[in-house]
């Protein structure tokens, strides 16, 4: 009755309505139909995804359940035969009796319904899973295989970039002449003119079902396309039909277009007759394209041929290469250029190692690096190219302080300096005179306020 009410409401307002308002309504309501559709799709889609799941938890609760019960007879079995072997016979024939009534409840439970669960009002309660849509197992796998939607993408002119895209939900009775059909009328075009294409560029038919158009694993994915005239000529009758009659052109115009028309069938022969790429040339030839796409028939066709000599062979040509490379690179001097350089700079003997104050840093900085950086003929400057500014690093200790002597037990008034220059004991205070002299003097004698080599560097 209330349907029958709104319909009636629904046709009083069309009747006060013009035509353009018609036609906002009608748009309306075709936009309302398109939302109502996605809303159905996705709550399909939503569904079978649950399906899905609920399926998976059902085979993994029953794989579960069925390794519990093993372990439930495993201990069972135990427990008899350890209550046989320390028990007396009265004792025994008790067990079995337990036993025997045991296996009558779990027989019972599985076959005997339970009783359904209601409230204080008697209503009886569902749970989740009994709302849930059951199927078996082969029949979902069966549905994961089989296409129920496919997607359309629709091009306006050929080699278009301007692109539209549709999912349509098909059943197992579609045919391809009713997808096209019902995609053409939903954009507004002729069926006459497109036609629909697969993604490996093969025309389907109109006779063939959606299902199998496509091949196991291909997407379920259509092109919608308009086909491509063979024949862009009118019939000679019709020129010679629509061309002038009488006139000082109408004769011309008769041979011109008698002219153009035979050309065009010779270039359409010419056409015709040449292949149009590699696949086609090599059909020409009976077996050619068996023989070029065919595979190798047999993979493992050399494996008979390998012999112990030669993986023993191989196997000392790889302990003679790792024996080579362990010799040719001895451990701890894998960086050889790094090694020349350091060896070079440091000076002969423990010049660079015995510094201890800054006379004897003065000297190596004048007498051994200037030696090496400052002369073309140095060892470091024939093997080396060292491109950049110079730069000397600088590395000192804490101040001293008795906590260094204290493992040598001496007295409190004696300090001492660290012996070694660790993260720890490194000294990272700013040097004044460094600064001092540093600042304040852009550009001269190459110095630049860029740097601050009076601070703490890693």
């Amino acid at each position: 009755m209330a349907r029958s009410d709104s319909t009636d409401d629904f046709e009083h307002e069309l009747e006060g309505l013009d035509l353009a308002s018609c036609r906002a309504k009608i748009a309306v309501l075709l936009a309302e139909r398109e939302r109502r559709r996605d809303s159905t799709q996705r709550t399909h889609e939503r569904v079978k995804a649950m399906n899905y799941e609920l399926s998976a938890r059902r085979e993994e609760a029953f794989t579960w359940r069925q390794q519990v019960q093993g372990k439930y007879e495993q201990n069972r079995q135990l427990e008899g035969q350890i209550a046989t072997a320390s028990a007396p016979w009265g004792t025994a024939v008790d067990y079995d009796l337990e036993r025997l009534r045991r296996a009558i409840e779990q027989r019972l439970g599985a076959v005997v319904p339970r009783r359904p669960e209601v409230n204080e009002l008697g209503i009886r309660l569902y749970g989740e899973m009994e709302l849930m849509v059951q199927k078996p197992a082969e029949v979902e796998r069966v549905e994961q295989t089989q296409v129920d939607t496919v997607l359309i993408t629709h091009w306006r002119r050929s080699g278009s970039e301007q692109k539209f895209h549709l999912s349509y939900r098909v059943s197992a009775s579609t045919m391809v002449r009713d997808l096209r059909e019902d995609a053409c009328r939903y954009w507004g075009i002729s069926r006459e003119q497109y036609v629909l294409w697969t993604l490996g560029n093969e025309k389907l038919q109109a006779d063939l079902l959606i299902r199998k158009c496509f091949k196991p694993g291909e997407p379920a994915h259509l092109i919608l396309a308009p086909k491509v005239p063979k024949n862009v000529l009118a019939p000679q009758n019709v020129q010679e039909a629509i061309c002038a009659k009488i006139g000082p052109k109408s004769r011309a115009l008769r041979k011109k277009t008698r002219s153009s028309v035979q050309n065009s069938e010779v270039r359409q022969g010419a056409a015709s007759t040449e292949p149009d790429n590699f696949y086609e040339q090599m059909a020409q030839a009976p077996g050619l394209f068996d023989f070029m796409t065919q595979r190798d028939r047999r993979v493992v066709s050399h494996l008979p041929r390998i012999r112990f000599c030669s993986l023993c062979i191989y196997a000392l040509l790889l302990v003679l290469t790792c024996l080579s490379i362990a010799a040719y690179k001895p451990k701890g001097q894998e960086y050889l250029s790094s090694l020349g350089v350091t060896t070079s700079v440091s000076g002969v003997g423990e010049e660079f190692q015995g510094i201890r104050d800054s006379d004897a840093a003065w000297s190596w900085l004048t007498h051994t690096v200037s030696s090496q950086l400052l002369r073309n003929t140095s060892s470091l400057r024939m093997s080396n190219y060292l491109p950049g500014w110079l730069r000397v690093s600088m590395q000192q200790v804490k101040p001293a302080s008795h906590a260094e002597c204290m493992q040598h037990g001496l007295p409190e008034e004696v300090k001492c300096f660290s012996e070694f220059y660790t993260q720890s004991s490194a000294d990272k205070t700013d040097l004044k005179d460094i600064q001092s002299y540093w600042s304040g003097v852009v550009g001269l004698d190459g110095r630049s306020n860029d740097t601050v080599p009076w601070k703490f560097m890693t």
